[in-house]
C-alpha cells in the first residue's frame, strides 16, 4: 500500500486535497464554536416572544439595561449544522465533476437537515443555519485556494475563465 502511494503521479495534489478536506472538517465547526462564544445571541426558546425570559437582541445589538442574562447566550450561528457543512471539504477529494456536485448537494442536504431539526425544536432561527452554511462555504474555499487544492484559475486571451481544477468546485467545461 505504501509503495502504491509513493508511485502515484499526482501525489502532491492528493496530499493538498486531503489536507484541505481535513482543515475544512476541523475549521468550520471550530469557527462556528468561536463565534457562538462571542455573539451572545439567545436561542428562540429563551426569548420572551416564545415564552422565555429574554428580550430579542440581534447580533450587533446591546442588551437592554437590567435585562442582560447572567450567563452568556451561545445560540448563533448554528453549531450542529456546522458539523454537516464542515463536510464540504470532501469535495476536494473527488476527481470527477459529477462526484463533486453529488458531494456538494449531499453535504448541503445534510447540513440543512441538521439545521432544520434544530429550528423545529426551537433552538435556532433560519439565519443561524444560513450563516453556518456560508461559513462552511467560505472556510472550504479559503482552504482550497490557500493549499492549492483547487487548481489554477486564469483568463485566456479571449477573456474566458480557464481552470486546471482536478479538485475543486469549478470545472473548465
Amino acid at each position: 500500500m505504501v509503495q502504491w502511494w509513493r508511485q502515484r503521479r499526482n501525489h502532491g495534489a492528493q496530499q493538498r486535497a486531503l489536507l484541505a478536506a481535513l482543515l475544512t472538517l476541523l475549521l468550520v465547526p471550530s469557527t462556528v464554536g468561536l463565534l457562538k462564544a462571542e455573539t451572545n445571541v439567545a436561542c428562540p426558546t429563551a426569548l420572551q416572544v416564545f415564552g422565555g425570559d429574554l428580550p430579542y437582541v440581534g447580533v450587533l445589538q446591546a442588551w437592554p439595561a437590567g435585562q442582560r442574562p447572567a450567563a452568556r447566550q451561545r445560540c448563533f450561528p448554528a453549531g450542529h449544522a456546522s458539523g454537516g457543512f464542515g463536510l464540504l471539504g470532501l469535495v476536494f477529494l473527488a476527481r470527477r465533476r459529477r462526484t463533486r456536485v453529488s458531494i456538494v448537494l449531499g453535504v448541503l442536504v445534510l447540513g440543512w437537515l441538521m439545521g432544520l431539526y434544530k429550528m423545529a425544536i426551537g433552538d435556532h432561527f433560519f439565519s443561524h443555519t444560513w450563516i453556518s452554511m456560508l461559513i462552511g462555504w467560505l472556510v472550504s474555499s479559503v482552504a482550497g485556494v490557500w493549499l492549492g487544492a483547487g487548481g489554477r484559475l486564469s483568463l485566456s486571451r479571449a477573456g474566458e475563465l480557464e481552470c486546471s481544477c482536478p479538485y475543486s468546485y469549478i470545472d473548465p467545461k
